[in-house]
């Protein structure tokens, strides 16, 4: 039997966007992140008879909670947006750690609004936002894809001192390879 693969919390990344400029832009990560928290509830009654109780379930609460380095950004702003105008918005959580075989991610997709936006700006330390995002309907999991971009934000690859190209991306560089090139050096004869 195959072993569960566990996911990490640095993997799970909320990207956001503006409903309104959903023809226009692509959701962007919100830069910074130090959580991202999803919560389901659904309150349940239950009505006494005289063979037993009965439950009954309530609708879906989704809320999302997620705190991020505040900094200067088109997300950072639409955020901020979001709450003041009561604008409705988009929110992705992607686990970089699910991808299927087509090269795209697990996540979960919600539309809603912010609800709270907090934000903490205590000396010598680096401004801080939390925000409660309340989530309209119910959320829809699927696999999407992150260009190029986002990939980038996420990570970079080694890069030498030379021009970058388009022929020459890593600007004479080459990345360590940390099978083929242990214990390589002009000592070594290899």
């Amino acid at each position: 039997m195959a072993q569960p693969q566990k996911i990490n919390g640095s993997n799970v990344l909320g990207l956001f966007r503006l409903e309104k400029n959903a023809a226009t832009e692509k959701a962007a990560i919100i830069n910074y992140q130090t959580s991202l928290d999803f919560e389901f509830k659904r309150d349940s009654d239950s009505t006494s008879t005289k063979t037993g109780s009965l439950s009954t379930s309530g609708s879906l609460e989704t809320t999302i909670k997620f705190s991020f380095v505040d900094n200067i950004s088109k997300v950072s702003d639409d955020i901020r947006t979001s709450i003041l105008n009561a604008e409705p918005a988009e929110l992705w959580q992607v686990q970089l750690d699910r991808k299927n075989s087509e090269g795209k991610y697990f996540g979960c997709y919600v539309r809603g609004t912010v609800s709270s936006d907090s934000a903490k700006n205590d000396d010598g330390d680096n401004s801080t936002r939390e925000c409660e995002f309340k989530c309209d309907g119910t959320p829809q999991y699927g696999w999407t894809d992150l260009d190029a971009t986002i990939k980038e934000a996420l990570s970079y690859a080694y890069q030498g001192i030379g021009v970058i190209s388009d022929s020459d991306k890593q600007g004479g560089g080459k990345a360590y390879n940390t099978i083929t090139d242990r214990g390589l050096g002009s000592a070594t004869g290899k």
